[in-house]
């Protein structure tokens, strides 16, 4: 047995696989005659049966298990007696309880049964009629006139209906039914964390939920239109929140862990890609295998689930396969899917490969904090970018075979291993050079600082940034001080996974506070310089002296204060790495 094929049993031993089998095995053929001639008869006869005629159809979407089931969503133009409409139908074979459904005709296909129906008759969701029924909706909320809208729908599997109403809107969810109750405790035990999800308002037991609404608009937005964007620090306090108590739901296999799963639809559909897709998730497979569970997650952390306003992250939607799992997981959901878009027409390349890698730059810091090899982080980004490979097949694109192929090289890029240092992947352009600015306060940092800014460095000053909200007052209060000084760390990782050159402008007074600061840069494979100005004390103490608060560079300290900050000062040894001293004349 192969590397993949043992993590891959071992993972589904532990949490299963998408679907479990529901037929006896199907032949891969299947597929063809449903999206063939043989589709396009299924549809004629269902539809005249109900009186129209087909004058043109297309594939909408594929939801293709190799040896287990297909199911086909088609595009229909139908000429009905009052004119020509366009119309959503759907297919199933493999799928045994979509005979029972309501409004579906079981008919056969090449000596095989197949489930057909017409939307919305969706054999999987029962209530799906009702929510798009204004009149069934307005008893239900108990308002009229209503107005419904599907925004979002895949087939079999879930809808979000938004319902208007003169007084205001709500969302109505649609799922399995044996799904519903589920979210329903999700969501009240997020909003009692303080996650700004949609409150629950109603729900029923056929599978709908009644949700009120957000404000804001989504980070899918505001990165196709270039509009503000989240700090990174803003993403994982948003992950912080989340409570421990969902680590008691059910569990859904994270979408890297399934990579065997999704490597095999992609060779189905791409025989080509077989060996490489297969290749990918062996490598995949061998770098998260047997690692546990480390707490709480979205499940499906990426940017359309996201609401800004602002630029400011103010909502949090979808949390249906919120439960246990790993951060690493959750955080490369987002970096992934970031990267897809990437890749597709009509968007920001450029823009959003820089996002995906600054995010990961910055979140790989942080699971290095939190004692995780970032690493993983790589493998499960290449996982996640696997499993969306069979997207562009599954909807029918175009030129699906080059969009997965181009899936598939961007999983393999971030498993390559690092340019620069062998913990992680190198996120961004050519190494930049980072300079850390070290001494006491009036050793000079700042004018050398500024010197190298002149060049072309980006720098970057705690100071500075208190200075521009408003802060006159030195020392800054512990609480204000953290605050912009992870600020100033996000924004290092996020430009040194971007190749820039920076300069540091803080005190750098302790060897544990630069060793802090390395071990940001070290899963980029980034090695500081420090420069140390070695002022003598009573330069030092009179430059200090001589300050009038014009200017952030320029804040005003007490001579006690000032003399404690030479004192205590901890000078940088050649041991700590790369470093220059620098002699001021005073």
């Amino acid at each position: 047995m192969t590397a993949r094929a043992e993590a891959g049993s071992a993972l589904r031993r532990r949490f299963g696989t998408p679907d479990s089998r529901t037929s006896d095995e199907l032949p891969n053929t299947t597929l063809d005659l449903l999206i063939g001639s043989s589709g396009g008869a299924l549809l004629a006869e269902i539809v005249g049966e109900r009186g129209g005629e087909v004058v043109g159809w297309s594939v909408r979407q594929v939801d293709h298990r190799p040896g287990v089931s297909v199911t086909v969503t088609y595009r229909c133009d139908v000429r009905w007696g009052d004119g020509l409409r366009r119309e959503t139908l759907g297919a199933s074979i493999g799928r045994p309880k979509h005979h029972d459904a309501p409004g579906v005709r079981t008919l056969d296909v090449d000596g095989q049964p197949a489930a057909v129906w017409m939307f919305p008759d969706d054999p999987g969701l029962p209530a799906l009629r009702t929510a798009l029924d204004p009149a069934a909706v307005g008893r239900l909320l108990g308002h009229h006139p209503v107005e419904t809208t599907l925004r979002a729908y895949r087939p079999t599997r879930r809808a979000v209906v938004e319902a208007t109403t003169p007084g205001g809107r709500v969302f109505l969810k649609v799922l399995r039914p044996a799904k519903a109750e589920a979210l329903r405790r999700r969501h009240l035990l997020l909003t009692g964390a303080g996650v700004p999800v949609p409150d629950v308002l109603d729900h029923r037991g056929d599978g709908l939920l009644v949700l009120a609404p957000l404000a804001g608009t989504t980070l899918r937005d505001a990165v196709r239109t270039g509009g503000l964007v989240p700090s990174p620090r803003e993403l994982l306090d948003v992950l912080d929140r989340l409570p421990a108590e969902l680590c008691d739901q059910p569990r859904r296999a994270a979408w890297s862990e399934n990579a065997d799963y999704y490597a095999t639809l992609v060779g189905a559909a791409l025989p080509a890609e077989a060996d490489r897709a297969a290749t990918l998730a062996d490598r995949v497979l061998d770098r998260i295998a047997g690692l546990p569970d480390d707490g709480p997650t979205h499940g499906d952390f990426y940017e359309a689930q996201l609401l800004l306003t602002g630029g400011r992250l103010t909502g949090v939607l979808d949390v249906d396969s919120a439960g246990p799992g790993r951060r690493a997981d959750d955080l490369a959901c987002l970096v992934a899917h970031l990267e897809t878009l990437s890749l597709m027409p009509g968007w920001d390349g450029p823009r959003l490969r820089r996002l995906a890698r600054e995010y990961a730059a910055a979140f790989a810091a942080d699971l290095a904090r939190r004692g995780t090899d970032p690493a993983e982080l790589n493998a499960r980004i290449a996982g996640v970018l696997l499993s969306l490979a069979t997207g562009p097949h599954r909807v029918q694109e175009p030129d699906w075979q080059a969009q997965t192929a181009a899936r598939l090289s961007a999983a393999d890029a971030w498993l390559t291993p690092a340019r620069h240092g062998s913990r992680g992947l190198r996120y961004g352009d050519p190494m930049g050079r980072i300079v850390f600015m070290c001494g006491p306060a009036g050793a000079g940092k700042s004018t050398y600082a500024r010197r190298l800014e002149a060049d072309g460095f980006v720098r970057l000053s705690i100071d500075a940034a208190a200075w521009a909200a408003g802060h006159r007052e030195q020392p800054l209060a512990e609480p204000v001080r953290s605050r912009f000084e992870r600020e100033v760390q996000e924004r290092l990782v996020a430009l040194a996974a971007d190749g820039a050159d920076v300069v540091v402008d803080l005190s750098f007074w302790s060897r544990r506070m630069r060793d802090t600061y390395r071990a940001l840069l070290a899963p980029l494979g980034v090695v500081p310089e420090t420069v140390y100005l070695a002022t003598p004390r009573d330069v030092v103490l009179a430059r200090v002296a001589a300050r009038t608060g014009s200017h952030a560079d320029d804040v005003v300290l007490d001579e006690a204060t000032a003399a404690l900050y030479s004192d205590h000062f901890e000078a940088p040894t050649a041991d700590e790495g790369p470093l220059t001293v620098v002699t001021p004349s005073g």
